[in-house]
């Protein structure tokens, strides 16, 4: 398998993704206020004291809850996602749905899946790999470039491949390996 573990990307195992909560998915791409995204943790599951650190936020960022997070001020609207990194402020939407899915069970627990989105992950970005690996180039292009081609330019590229005088042996012996390889995926 090209990820082994042993070059896989430490962060997320060599899945290229992360999956997790998504400000984008929470908020429809910035068009839902908090009422309309949050609205049912406090009022079908009993998240009061989300909602009334919710009221506290918004009246101290000057911003209305009712209006689309996406209309607001960027900055805003990443504290509002990420917290304000102070102790006793709000821990921000990201930590409160963590710690809510966290204890969460039935009906509340199918409508915080609703927010689960896949990312890029941040380390690798989606590559797959650890740094080290797709630091090794040949003629250019790491292990994951070569991957990312069909078999049949992947070998077109392999054939173009040309090798010093005293790697030449062993080059040819990997290129005839692959193209054997890639000859059998198409």
């Amino acid at each position: 398998s090209l990820i082994s573990v042993q070059r896989a990307c430490p962060q997320c195992r060599g899945f290229g993704a992360k999956v997790g909560l998504d400000a984008a998915q929470v908020f429809a791409g910035g068009s839902a206020s908090i009422t309309d995204a949050l609205g049912p943790l406090w009022q079908d599951y009993g998240h009061v004291e989300l909602y009334r650190q919710l009221v506290r936020f918004c009246g101290s960022s000057d911003v209305e809850m009712d209006a689309a997070v996406g209309s607001w001020p960027p900055e805003t609207a990443a504290r509002l996602w990420h917290g304000l990194r102070r102790r006793g402020s709000f821990a921000g939407v990201r930590r409160w749905l963590e710690r809510i899915g966290a204890r969460a069970a039935g009906a509340e627990l199918d409508w915080l899946d609703g927010f689960l989105g896949e990312t890029p992950c941040p380390a690798c970005r989606g590559r797959r790999l650890r740094p080290a690996a797709l630091a090794v180039e040949l003629a250019g292009l790491s292990i994951a470039d070569v991957a990312d081609m069909s078999a049949g330019r992947a070998a077109e590229w392999l054939s173009a491949l040309r090798f010093e005088t005293g790697a030449a042996a062993v080059g040819r012996a990997v290129v005839e390996q692959l193209r054997r390889e890639l000859a059998a995926l198409e």
